[in-house]
């Protein structure tokens, strides 16, 4: 998360026994029992309203029980929270943030006290971050100074999502000093300085990764984590309506070094045109790659050599503006025939493509019966 935002920075220069007030710090928060000793913390910003997260700290270190926080931080529009990343604080294993505006999210690059990193699960949803300028520039000059514990975030979690995710600064004053700060932030010596940040951060439990809706993220954002991320686990990246007009090069190989156990790619809703893969030369394990609703419309014979190269990887091509080909009738024989897999079945039976029957537009499922033969007789 901290390296996407500095990436963006630069482009842009079970059962509840209880339930009863959190303590006079967070009169804005409930505490209710969940499954043990642990605690549901669950807290509801409204409009002109502020938290501290410090004060959620505070709380939570004084349990002494064994058990742990699920802290739940909803925002009514207009609510503000300082959520300084990377949101560690003893005894919370869980952190969702959904609807807020935070400030201080970079306050804490260079503080001295570490807190524990204990959260197993992390999901922010619809949040903007307040971002001063020089928080950023300080940052991105001083890479080689930030501990692993802020750089590389919560890196004993289960899940991560980020969706929705956006950053705003204030409004420039105009100073010679920010003006200076913008031209040193987009310049090329601060995203060769990104590149060789060499700190590699692994995440060796990670099994779930969403990056969606961040249409600030691009081509640079994969750069940076192919040569400093390792996500060992990792079953399933989804990276949807980003705007994606083409795969990233980092993801164009299957088997993707940084991610040896990826069984689920996640390119949906973006604009990409061509399901364009390489592949390494050798098998790997089963993989489904979600390209629904992109703008792919012509399966050419190129194409379709990349589609069937091997018989445990799926390419979901549902919901895309498909005109009807031969290749794409021999890519649905392809998943009947060779991909023994519900995903397989799945899109086998519910792919569509387009033709011009005279003067109408017709749209028909590529399992329907007689299709080969029209399509594939050059009729169409």
């Amino acid at each position: 998360m901290l390296k996407a935002l500095i990436t963006f920075g630069t482009l842009m220069f079970c059962e509840r026994a209880f339930s009863h007030p959190a303590r006079p710090l967070l009169p804005e928060c409930v505490e209710q029992r969940s499954k043990g000793n642990d605690v549901d913390l669950i807290c509801n910003i409204a409009n002109n309203r502020f938290l501290d997260y410090d004060n959620i700290r505070l709380l939570t270190q004084s349990l002494n029980n064994g058990g742990k926080f699920n802290v739940t931080i909803a925002c009514q529009t207009g609510g503000l929270v300082r959520m300084p990343w990377p949101f560690n604080a003893k005894n919370v294993v869980s952190i969702q943030i959904s609807g807020c505006e935070t400030v201080g999210y970079m306050s804490e690059a260079f503080l001295d006290r570490q807190f524990p990193t204990e959260l197993k699960y992390v999901s922010v949803e619809d949040v903007t971050h307040r971002i001063m300028l020089k928080e950023l520039y300080d940052i991105l000059m001083n890479l080689d100074q930030l501990t692993s514990n802020y750089d590389c975030g919560p890196n004993q979690a289960f899940t991560h999502i980020f969706r929705n995710v956006q950053y705003s600064f204030p409004p420039r004053s105009g100073s010679l000093e920010e003006r200076a700060m913008d031209e040193q932030l987009a310049s090329n010596d601060s995203i060769k300085s990104l590149l060789s940040h060499n700190r590699v951060c692994t995440y060796p439990n990670l099994n779930y990764l969403e990056e969606s809706g961040k249409t600030s993220l691009g081509l640079l954002h994969f750069k940076i984590i192919e040569s400093t991320v390792q996500y060992p686990e990792l079953k399933h990246f989804k990276f949807a309506n980003n705007s994606l007009h083409k795969i990233p090069k980092e993801l164009r190989n299957l088997n993707i070094h940084f991610m040896p156990k990826l069984s689920y790619l996640d390119l949906s809703d973006n604009d990409i045109t061509k399901p364009v893969f390489t592949f390494s030369g050798r098998d790997r394990l089963p993989l489904v790659v979600n390209l629904q609703r992109n703008k792919i419309q012509v399966i050419d014979s190129a194409t379709l050599n990349l589609l069937t190269a091997y018989s445990n990887v799926v390419f979901d091509i549902r919901a895309n503006p498909l005109r009807c080909s031969c290749e794409l009738v021999k890519y649905g024989e392809h998943l009947l025939n060779r991909v023994a897999s519900k995903a397989a079945t799945d899109v086998y039976q519910e792919l569509r493509c387009s033709f011009q029957n005279g003067l109408v537009e017709e749209q028909r499922l590529i399992s329907d019966r007689g299709i080969k033969e029209l399509i594939c007789n050059g009729l169409h």
